[in-house]
């Protein structure tokens, strides 16, 4: 277990240290994280993979792009290394509690009355879907609305520990494109891709529902997950109280 840690804490220095640009050394260490994630979670690495999945040190294989600034580009990069940080600090607390608690923290199911909404800057599909909840009788928890305390969002996450369910909201927030592609695509904000992945591992894939607003770009390599469409009809609404009914929430149908 302490060679673990170390292990851990040395890849971790590596990865802050990373000089911006430097791709090469980005993947190297990726995949040693990835070779790391299977040796010491044998039993659950898919959990560990799924955030792993949504990390990508690939902003400078586009630094020609037309309108990308090296402060955008600079951004990008730092905001890797914290995905890193953060999937690694998650990794190192449950191995040090593995003798005393289970290795993924799972949050608390018994009290299923709250349910997390992550989002971007589509406050209207943010709004429609907390009104919603609070029509079933649930409480929406908005992660950014929540008093911080200092509390970094990751933070928040833990905090809440009796949250059972959570939907995650793909916006066209930003854009953006591989590098042979002609034309932009709409993209959700990185940060609501990265808490994707973080509840993955947090609360268990079934526990997390995507509402997929318009045409925004999915990710294709996180194992399982079905996007749901937000449509204009509302048919979003029965999906979603029908995976919150699967997930042990009291949901009255009735009231959809």
């Amino acid at each position: 277990m302490t060679n673990a840690m170390e292990t851990l804490t040395n890849l971790k220095a590596k990865f802050q240290s990373l000089d911006i640009g430097d791709s090469d050394t980005a993947n190297t260490l990726l995949a040693q994280l990835r070779m790391y994630i299977t040796t010491y979670f044998p039993n659950n690495f898919v959990h560990y993979l799924d955030s792993w999945n949504v990390i990508k040190f690939n902003c400078f294989r586009t630094r020609n792009l037309k309108g990308k600034s090296d402060i955008e580009q600079e951004k990008s990069w730092n905001a890797s290394k914290e995905q890193v940080n953060t999937l690694l600090d998650i990794m190192m607390d449950n191995l040090q509690s593995k003798t005393t608690k289970p290795p993924i923290q799972v949050i608390n199911m018994n009290k299923n009355t709250k349910v997390f909404i992550v989002h971007g800057r589509d406050d209207l599909a943010k709004e429609q879907v907390a009104r919603f909840l609070e029509n079933l009788g649930l409480e929406a928890i908005i992660l950014h609305e929540q008093s911080d305390g200092g509390q970094t969002i990751i933070e928040k996450l833990e905090s809440n520990t009796d949250v059972g369910f959570a939907v995650v909201l793909y916006t066209a927030c930003d854009v953006g494109k591989y590098k042979d592609d002609e034309s932009l695509q709409g993209r959700a904000r990185q940060n609501v891709v990265f808490e994707h992945g973080y509840l993955i591992a947090k609360i268990g894939r079934k526990n997390v529902l995507a509402l997929v607003k318009e045409s925004v770009e999915r990710l294709s390599d996180i194992s399982g997950v079905v996007y749901t469409a937000m449509d204009s009809g509302g048919a979003w609404k029965t999906k979603l109280a029908n995976e919150l009914k699967s997930s042990n929430f009291d949901v009255d149908m009735n009231r959809i």
